[in-house]
C-alpha cells in the first residue's frame, strides 16, 4: 500500500490509498494521468481549475463519437441524474474515453483534503460528541472524499459553510458530492455499455 501524507497535523495518519475507478481490463495510464492534471493548472494559468473548466476541458478530450452519443438523463430541476449511450459506439472509443475520465477524476491530496475538512469544522457547529468519536469521523470524511475528482471535493467543501449551519453528515455530503459529479455519472454509463457491448460479442461467438 502506497503511503500517503496525513490528513493534517493533529489528525490520525494511518497511511491511506486513494480507490482506482479504473473498470476491469483497463490499464490505467500514470503518464496521461499526469499530463491531463498539468494541462489543467497550466490552461488556468498555474491556478487549479474549478468543476466546470474541469468538466469543459474533459469534453475536448474525450473521442468525437463519445461526444455525440453520451446524453444526460436530467430531473425536472435539470439536474443530470446519470447519462446513457446512444447507438453504436466503438469498443476502442469507449474505452479510450473511460481513460480519459479517469485522468480527469484523480483526487486531492490527503493533506489538502485534511484542510478542506478541518475548514468547514472551523466553520460550522458540532452537534454534542467526543474528540475521539470526531477525530475517527474526519479520518472516515478523508477517506471517502478520496474517491471523489480533486475540483468536486474542493466545491463541495468550500460551499458548505454557506448552505447549513452544522458539521455534515457522510449522508447529506456524499449527496452533495454526487450531484456534482458528472464524471462519475458518464463513467458509469460508459462501463455499462461497454459490458453489454462485451457481452453481445461473446453471445455472437456461439
Amino acid at each position: 500500500m502506497m503511503k500517503e501524507e496525513p490528513f493534517c497535523s493533529n489528525l490520525p495518519t494511518t497511511p491511506i490509498q486513494a480507490a482506482s475507478n479504473t473498470p476491469t481490463g483497463i490499464v490505467r495510464s500514470t503518464t496521461g494521468s499526469d499530463q491531463a492534471l498539468r494541462e489543467m493548472t497550466l490552461a488556468n494559468g498555474g491556478e487549479q481549475m474549478g468543476r466546470r473548466e474541469v468538466e469543459t476541458h474533459l469534453e475536448a478530450s474525450l473521442p468525437a463519437s463519445i461526444v455525440s452519443s453520451i446524453k444526460p438523463i436530467l430531473n425536472s430541476d435539470y439536474d443530470v441524474l446519470a447519462f446513457t449511450v446512444e447507438g453504436p459506439v466503438a469498443v476502442d472509443d469507449i474505452q479510450a474515453a473511460i481513460e480519459t475520465i479517469e485522468e480527469f477524476s484523480q483526487p486531492a491530496s490527503a493533506r489538502e483534503i485534511g484542510e478542506l475538512i478541518s475548514m468547514v469544522y472551523a466553520m460550522t457547529a458540532q452537534r454534542n460528541q467526543d474528540q475521539i468519536t470526531m477525530d475517527l469521523a474526519i479520518t472516515s470524511y478523508g477517506r471517502k472524499l478520496m474517491e471523489y475528482p480533486a475540483d468536486v471535493v474542493r466545491e463541495t467543501m468550500t460551499k458548505w459553510p454557506d448552505r447549513s449551519t452544522w458539521f455534515p453528515s457522510w449522508h447529506d455530503l456524499k449527496g452533495e458530492l454526487d450531484w456534482r459529479n458528472n464524471r462519475g455519472k458518464m463513467r458509469e454509463a460508459l462501463e455499462k455499455k461497454l459490458m453489454d457491448l462485451n457481452k453481445f460479442n461473446s453471445i455472437r461467438k456461439f
